[in-house]
């Protein structure tokens, strides 16, 4: 079993290796928004007020955004879009461990995720990018028992809330796998995001 695990770890490291390589011969595109939001927010200008913008604030109004971490060159976020592939590939592999019966087809998903994702703009980093790698995680929280799990779920789809508005039905769905506990943990987790929105704006 720890043979297996080993063997299996160090073949998604490798996929993870060669989907890096593969992006970094590609032109990269970060949307510009990323950089200018961030440095116009740390610039104390007020969101929604003095810039206005239709997204919601998860990555560039907020008070701890790319440019308040120093985050403002290219090549810096480069290394972010490659460390959302990397968390990106573990979420799936630990997926895979909990869905999969079959360990023949235990590694299918990396594999797919590497041949499919440098294709359909993978080398373009923007909100989406970001969403993707909390929404994967999310769902290996749900298939997870237990309260804590449950929450985790709930916190990550209420930062993915923060990312992407359009995430909200999955909310339902999601509750919709599991009941009681789960509703109530998924709903605070979730609206502990939009409550320091709240009081932030």
């Amino acid at each position: 079993m720890i043979i297996a695990f080993k063997k299996y770890s160090m073949i998604v490291g490798i996929f993870c290796a060669a989907h890096i390589a593969i992006l970094s011969k590609l032109k990269f595109f970060p949307y510009p928004e990323l950089f200018i939001y961030s440095y116009l927010t740390k610039g104390s200008l007020i969101p929604y007020k003095q810039i206005f913008d239709q997204h919601f604030p998860g990555l560039m109004f907020l008070p701890v955004n790319f440019a308040s971490l120093g985050i403002d060159t290219v090549a810096e976020m480069r290394i972010v879009s490659y460390l959302l592939v990397v968390l990106s590939h573990l979420a799936i592999y630990k997926i895979s461990k909990t869905i999969l019966k079959n360990n023949k087809l235990l590694l299918l998903p990396n594999l797919l995720f590497l041949i499919w994702h440098p294709s359909i703009e993978g080398y373009v980093l923007w909100i989406d990018s970001f969403a993707q790698t909390t929404l994967l995680w999310s769902f290996y929280f749900l298939l997870r028992k237990g309260n804590k799990n449950s929450f985790l779920t709930g916190l990550l789809l209420g930062l993915t809330f923060l990312l992407k508005q359009t995430v909200a039905p999955l909310t339902l769905w999601f509750s919709d796998l599991r009941f009681s506990t789960f509703c109530m943990d998924i709903c605070i987790g979730s609206l502990e995001r939009l409550l320091l929105l709240d009081f932030y704006f």
